[in-house]
């Protein structure tokens, strides 16, 4: 008899338990946007943003830094984030500042493309850390998910 209460009670456990991930759940904050899912991606201990959750990897070889692809059908990220900043040619491309976690940083936006520059990230009695991040696009380029991705930039020293 005792045997049988102990499941009985065990059975209730798990449902309440069940119950309660359940509500948690439908009750987080959605990560989605009209182009989908997004997903948190840190490259490395210092850096963090969110991005589209369909931007797969691609292959890079990286020295000083730590850089990535990331693509889909539409869209190409590119980051380099270390000791030297990647330069891209933004010729007559409009130029506009924001704050990154904290940090000034300068946007370029043309045609088929948008770049973030944070150019010290951290400073060091050696040299500074920058931050580039390239958006290319097939088409015009959404400002609003630029604008989420370059605003989702967490920095964290040390690492």
């Amino acid at each position: 008899m005792a045997y049988q209460h102990f499941w009985i009670c065990t059975l209730l456990v798990l449902a309440l338990c069940a119950s309660a991930c359940e509500q948690a759940v439908s009750e987080a904050p959605s990560n989605s946007d009209s182009r989908g899912k997004w997903e948190t991606d840190c490259p490395s201990a210092q850096l963090c943003f969110d991005r589209p959750a369909d931007l797969l990897p691609e292959p890079t070889q990286a020295i000083d830094s730590v850089a990535g692809i990331r693509r889909n059908q539409q869209l190409k990220l590119t980051y380099d984030f270390g000791r030297y900043p990647l330069h891209i040619d933004q010729k007559n491309a409009r130029q506009t500042t924001l704050t990154v976690d904290g940090r000034p940083a300068q946007v370029s936006t043309s045609t088929n493309r948008i770049v973030l520059k944070v150019p010290n990230v951290f400073e060091d009695a050696l040299f500074n850390v920058h931050l580039t991040m390239l958006l290319e696009f097939e088409g015009n380029p959404p400002a609003d998910l630029a604008d989420r991705m370059f605003k989702s930039v967490h920095f964290k020293p040390g690492g």
